[in-house]
């Protein structure tokens, strides 16, 4: 019988991205192996459905399940949490199942499947660019700074044994260690040199599809916009948030003739008030699409966000040169020294009120590049991934 890896991944679909590079190689060396992937309600299932990119991949490689059912009546939905609890620890008597979760199986009542199954689960990392030093202290200071000082996001692990990390420097790593965990180190899944050509000629494929698209390529330049929260960020300024950034960075572009702005919008996005917005700006020059961002980076010269997010860093590694314009508070820039809290993957950093140099930015023909940008970071090897999971 074949041997099987269930992937539980949580309610963001950060985590999907996490894995699927690693699992795309993994699984061109590995046919033997079926892979399951587990989300846990109906909204991420929804968000997965609707990024055709991430949807193709997963129906390459495996197949995705929602747990418990998408069902409004209780009773159903538990009776198909029990069946499928039940259905894993008795295909496990029989099979070497691997468990690989964000969280999801130190729960009850999945943690059974742990319990019963320790030596083949592993934790998995849902950061997939390592620790980034300047971005949780703005974290800290944020979340301290709440009024509901529980919605810091915590990643103690008290029963899983096995974790896979991508960073070694990282705090989390020390407390594992203290408590004795046995921790695999990756290298960033989605900087994958495989992986990265893997989107690009997905992007070339989506170019050829858009006409549209490839006619205003040849005459425009392309620029790939992330929107995220229209709220309160991490690290902005008390007088600011998402949505007065996103009007300020409009209202810039709209001074640039040549340029095109593709729409990337987060999973959490109001696509609505987006629509609402450009509209009564009269900002006609853009297209909204759902295509993973190194995709779409991977032909688009720029790439523009209101704050670091994790999607930026596809964008770096696709050569796009990526800008954060946004509005610091005055204490995350002090240790910051007046620079973005993700510098290693942002080109230009620009304060909002800065009213020229997106368009200097924009218009210019030579750009002076991070020193960082051609960084040679080492390839995700799905070879080690495999010795964890066979080994296991």
């Amino acid at each position: 019988m074949k041997k099987k890896i269930y992937f539980f991944l949580n309610n963001k679909i950060l985590t999907l991205d996490t894995v699927i590079p690693l699992i795309f190689d993994f699984k061109k060396e590995n046919r033997n192996i079926e892979v399951i992937f587990y989300c846990f309600n109906k909204s991420t299932l929804d968000e997965i459905n609707k990024n055709l990119f991430l949807l193709k991949l997963i129906n390459n490689v495996g197949v995705l399940k929602i747990l418990p059912s998408s069902s409004t009546i209780k009773i159903i939905r538990i009776f198909n949490i029990f069946f499928n609890l039940m259905f894993l620890l008795i295909t496990s008597i029989f099979i070497k199942n691997t468990y690989i979760h964000f969280k999801a199986l130190e729960l009850f009542p999945f943690n059974v499947l742990y319990f019963t199954n320790k030596k083949n689960c592993f934790y998995i990392d849902p950061n997939p660019w390592g620790y980034i030093k300047n971005l949780e202290k703005s974290d800290d200071i944020f979340f301290k700074n709440k009024r509901f000082k529980d919605e810091r996001p915590q990643k103690e692990i008290k029963y899983t044994k096995n974790i896979i990390t991508f960073s070694k420097e990282s705090p989390f790593v020390e407390r594992m260690k203290k408590k004795k965990k046995k921790i695999f180190f990756l290298n960033f899944p989605r900087a994958d040199k495989e992986w990265l050509k893997y989107c690009y000629k997905e992007s070339q494929f989506f170019i050829k599809k858009n006409f549209s698209i490839k006619k205003i390529k040849d005459n425009k330049k392309l620029v790939l916009y992330l929107i995220g929260h229209f709220g309160a960020i991490s690290g902005f300024d008390k007088n600011t948030n998402g949505k007065i950034l996103f009007i300020k960075t409009i209202i810039q572009l709209k001074k640039i003739n040549d340029v095109f702005i593709i729409f990337k919008p987060h999973p959490n996005a109001n696509v609505k008030e987006i629509k609402r917005i450009l509209k009564n700006l009269d900002f006609i020059n853009y297209k909204i699409s759902y295509m993973h961002t190194a995709v779409l980076a991977s032909f688009c010269k720029y790439t523009i966000s209101n704050y670091f997010s994790f999607a930026l860093p596809d964008a770096w590694f696709a050569n796009s040169i990526t800008i954060e314009i946004t509005k610091y508070d005055k204490e995350i820039l002090s240790f910051t020294k007046n620079n973005s809290v993700g510098e290693e993957f942002v080109n230009y950093f620009i304060d909002s009120e800065d009213k020229n140099k997106l368009y200097e930015i924009l218009s210019s023909k030579k750009h002076s590049l991070h020193k960082t940008h051609k960084k040679n970071y080492k390839d995700v090897s799905s070879i080690d991934l495999s010795k964890i999971i066979y080994n296991s």
